[in-house]
């Protein structure tokens, strides 16, 4: 006998009772906030007859399981005759245009509560009600059928069978998973110094069910010391399923070339990686000719290969990207929603940011799955922005008039509500002239544009109902409608409206932006659905600052652990002789570019000089080249490709003596291992603060409303991530060797000296004599001459 097994009614009319297509409308059904109202509303309307929200359930002993199913059924008439219960669904238009697999998956819901209320309450019969509430006509249909109590236990019986016969599948390759995961040794056979430290932070917190903020320097191999020490969690049964989150795609692989090498020590552990849908989806990667009005093959009968493809990809345990692209291919599904359809049964989960934080993106499976989750957010400093973008959104009048414009003629009724949003754009700030930018500020969203916008989604559901597809150029505008919508119902007191008018010639340009200015709030309810979570990075300094721009609780632990590096293979100065701020720009771009060539010569090789903006970089690569043309230059380019990308890092090889300028925060300034001399030296221009606008003096403001420093919080603090993180690019192993040299007044201060890192010990520099001579100490000593020194020449 198996250990008894919980099973949601939801959970196994997912698995065992979908068949046919994949629901694939033209656009979005009900929102679950409407479909929320629309239960209340029902079962207000129905209180005097049915009880609401009853939940009903059943033991049972089946294929060597006791089986306890359970759910909650919207309504429920128990007095009568025959009991009765009904289930409520809403939809956009005539339930009978619905799908036939979406119709089949609902009665099959109402199937099994009727099953698990007759082993309660044994009758003969029962009669099952589906009630359908068309949204757009607010009427509702509503269909009853009287089922004996045979055919109910004949339904879910057959129902059960497929599920547990899965559920054996799952149950003998999750204890083959625990002892692998048990029996795993560390894969590189001895700790590097600080990783032992991390990984038992690690496992302590998942452990304990806590939430850890760790910052370990670059190259301490951060990725295995978290990955590792989950797997051994797993292994001793303290959590059932880890999440590592990414922001970039060379993170996912970095986490998913960790997992290759624990499997090659003997690990077993299904692993998926999720894709973006743009990158999975051959509708959308470019790689299917389908007509887009078309609905696609792949989810045509998508169901019905689904078994298939799933025990293969199980039993494989590799569900990277071109695993699951094969067997979508073999199987003709579908590669994202397969992958998607993996994750109840994935051990390890490896995506970006989104699938977890995104109010538009993410996936219900991880508030709802009844499993004991570790989320590890990989380079953390990333989250703060990117779940402030992922929490705000805008609209512009030019997107809207072209909208309306493209589907006046084609679809005329669409069109006239397209050019209604552009109207409620236009008229949001007023009739006043615009002379060239005018911003203003509001604490609530435009609710004219809401209405317009809601008025459009009728419009858009009514053609769903009568089964017309929206016009496939329209779809990028219409994704940013739903979100500014969205956004529009979660604005809260950490979100503020920014109205920009600006004219250009005889057009004037206009943008709505719902801005969140600290998303740490969303962030701190995400965490709540799991049982423990990590959140680690290079640069998360100072703790107090991540603790609260990521949401964390304040009983978090912080760990800072020191530099595993010896300190003399590091050269790190602060040379403060030059001003790199706005205003005295102009004249520092010929010290910069004499200092640039002056690090270059000192000791030929490969070097990166970091800039806060293109302009910058474009000025003092003007300056440079003319100046030094015998110095080979190359340049980031705006933009830049990952063609771009690969041929500007394919310059940066052992031996070469390349000298890039890039731009800090960029994608050459994170996320990438420049080991040994592929780069020696990494020049850091200017502090990083975020450009001055009026979306950053706002955060600057909430962050002072606060009670707490924003000039901090939204500038110094941000800043200073990009520059160490553009820094730690030079040391990535034992054997490196190399130099770091901030650029700027501003990093003799205080402020500045008390936030880096320990082991850097930086020497001021105020003259190109003083550099010269540090660096000269360097690279014949290995260590810097020591600037007491320096100052009395």
């Amino acid at each position: 006998m198996n250990s008894p097994l919980r099973i949601g009614v939801g959970k196994l009319v997912d698995f065992a009772c979908r068949s046919g297509d994949l629901a694939s409308g033209p656009s979005p059904g009900p929102s679950a906030s409407e479909g929320i109202r629309a239960h209340q509303a029902l079962q207000k309307q129905l209180a005097g007859e049915y009880q609401p929200e009853i939940e009903v359930g059943t033991t049972l002993l089946r294929a060597g399981y006791e089986v306890d199913l359970r759910g909650r059924v919207d309504l429920l008439k128990s007095d009568s005759e025959v009991a009765v219960i009904a289930e409520i669904k809403t939809c956009y238009g005539d339930p009978a245009c619905l799908p036939s697999s979406q119709t089949e998956r609902h009665w099959s819901q109402l199937k099994v509560y009727g099953f698990c209320y007759l082993r309660m309450f044994p009758a003969q019969r029962i009669r099952l009600s589906m009630i359908w509430y068309d949204l757009l006509n607010q009427h509702s249909h509503q269909q009853s059928i009287e089922f004996d109590c045979k055919t109910l236990e004949e339904f879910c019986n057959a129902a059960l069978d497929r599920y547990l016969h899965w559920q054996q599948i799952i149950t003998e390759l999750e204890l083959a998973n625990r002892q692998s995961a048990q029996a795993l040794r560390f894969p590189f056979g001895d700790f590097r110094s600080g990783q032992r430290a991390m990984a038992a932070a690690v496992f302590r917190c998942l452990r304990d069910g806590s939430e850890l903020l760790c910052e370990a320097p670059t190259g301490i191999g951060k990725t295995v010391s978290a990955l590792f020490p989950a797997i051994k969690a797993l292994g001793h049964d303290h959590i059932d399923k880890i999440v590592y989150l990414t922001a970039k795609n060379s993170g996912r692989q970095v986490a998913w070339d960790t997992v290759e090498l624990m499997r090659d020590a003997g690990l077993q552990l299904p692993t998926l990686v999720l894709q973006a849908k743009a990158m999975a989806c051959p509708c959308q990667n470019g790689d299917c000719q389908l007509d887009p009005k078309d609905p696609c093959p792949r989810t045509i009968g998508f169901f019905d290969r689904l078994p298939g493809a799933r025990r293969q990809l199980i039993e494989s345990g590799i569900m990277n990207s071109r695993a699951i692209a094969a067997v979508a291919d073999q199987y003709q599904l579908c590669p994202f929603e397969l992958a998607l359809q993996m994750l109840p049964w994935s051990t390890l989960v490896i995506c970006d940011y989104n699938y977890v934080f995104d109010p538009l993106v993410s996936l219900g499976y991880f508030a709802e799955a009844d499993e004991r989750i570790a989320l590890i957010v990989d380079e953390a400093h990333n989250l703060v922005e990117r779940a402030r973008q992922m929490h705000s959104a805008q609209l512009s009048r030019s997107d809207a008039r072209l909208a309306a414009a493209g589907c006046k003629t084609s679809r005329p009724a669409l069109g006239r509500k397209l050019a209604a949003v552009s109207r409620a754009l236009d008229r949001s700030q007023g009739d006043q002239d615009v002379q060239d930018v005018q911003e203003q500020v509001s604490d609530s969203p435009p609710a004219a544009i809401c209405r317009a916008i809601d008025r459009l989604f009728d419009t858009l559901a009514r053609d769903a109902a009568n089964a017309t597809r929206p016009l496939p150029e329209l779809a990028d505008w219409l994704r940013a409608l739903y979100r500014y919508r969205h956004i529009a119902g979660l604005f809260g007191s950490h979100h503020r409206c920014i109205t920009r008018r600006e004219k250009g010639g005889s057009f004037r340009q206009l943008t709505s932006k719902l801005a969140c200015l600290n998303a740490g709030g969303y962030l701190q309810q995400s965490y709540q659905h799991f049982a423990a979570v990590v959140v680690f990075s290079a640069t998360l300094r100072p703790a107090d600052f991540y603790q609260k721009a990521l949401g964390m609780g304040s009983k978090c632990r912080s760990l800072t652990l020191p530099s595993p590096f010896p300190g003399n293979h590091l050269g790190s100065f602060v040379y403060h002789g030059i001003d790199t701020r706005y205003q005295h720009r102009a004249q520092s771009i010929g010290p910069i570019a004499e200092l640039v060539k002056q690090v270059y010569r000192s000791r030929p090789g490969n070097y990166l000089v970091f800039f806060p903006s293109h302009q910058y970089l474009q000025l003092v690569a003007g300056e440079f080249l003319e100046k030094y043309p015998d110095i080979p230059l190359i340049c980031q380019q705006p933009q830049s490709s990952d063609a771009m990308r690969e041929q500007f890092l394919q310059q940066f090889q052992r031996g070469e003596q390349t000298l890039g300028f890039a731009i800090m925060g960029g994608i050459f300034g994170e996320g990438i291992d420049y080991h040994g001399d592929r780069l020696i030296g990494a020049i850091v221009i200017g502090v990083g603060l975020p450009g001055f606008n009026t979306e950053q003096e706002l955060i600057r403001q909430d962050f002072d409303h606060d009670g707490l420093n924003g000039f901090d919080f939204a500038y110094r603090f941000v800043g200073l991530s990009r520059v160490l993180q553009a820094a730690g690019r030079v040391i990535r192993c034992e054997s490196d060797r190399g130099i770091v040299i901030l650029v700027d007044r501003r990093f003799a201060q205080r402020q500045y000296l008390a936030l880096l890192p320990d082991h850097w010990q930086p020497r001021l520099c105020n003259s190109q004599h003083q550099l010269k001579t540090g660096l000269a100490g360097f690279w014949t000593a290995g260590e810097p001459i020591q600037m007491a020194a320096l100052d009395t020449q």
